[in-house]
């Protein structure tokens, strides 16, 4: 069983009703394959799961491309009042896990998780990085994305 509490403001905890969890929830509900998660890894407002044949799901705060699962462009405010604005673009939340589709085919062995990047083991010994490229996280050089 899976439990999860704390900041939730990302939905990194898979529950779309709350910013904070107090007491541990059950993930099961939502994520029919808990049953089959063999690690779990956080970064700072998104979580991974790792399942036993490889596969990698991920859910939480995508500002940066840091799930893996889609561009990493930031959404469009198309219109603002004082204290909202109208986003036209890819969410930068995602509330379900989601399969990271790039390693379909490969078996994920590890992944590391930053404040707002990931990089990712599979096990013919390649790494991936994506998300944010701060102060060179990536190894792309300095303030890439």
């Amino acid at each position: 069983m899976i439990w999860g509490f704390g900041s939730n403001d990302d939905f990194q905890l898979l529950d779309n009703k709350v910013e904070a969890v107090r007491d541990p929830i059950s993930l099961e509900q939502v994520f029919e394959k808990c049953q089959k998660v063999k690690e779990i890894y956080c970064g700072r407002n998104c979580s991974f799961f790792l399942l036993e044949d490889g596969t990698l799901y991920s859910f939480g705060q995508n500002h940066c491309g840091q799930l893996g699962i889609g561009s990493h462009e930031r959404s469009k405010k198309i219109e603002a009042g004082n204290e909202h604005g109208i986003f036209t673009g890819e969410p930068l939340k995602v509330r379900l896990p989601t399969m990271v589709s790039t390693f379909s085919g490969q078996f994920v062995v590890l992944v590391a998780c930053g404040t707002a990047h990931t990089l990712v083991l599979t096990s013919t010994g390649s790494v991936y990085a994506f998300g944010c490229n701060t102060s060179g996280a990536l190894g792309l050089g300095r303030g890439e994305l």
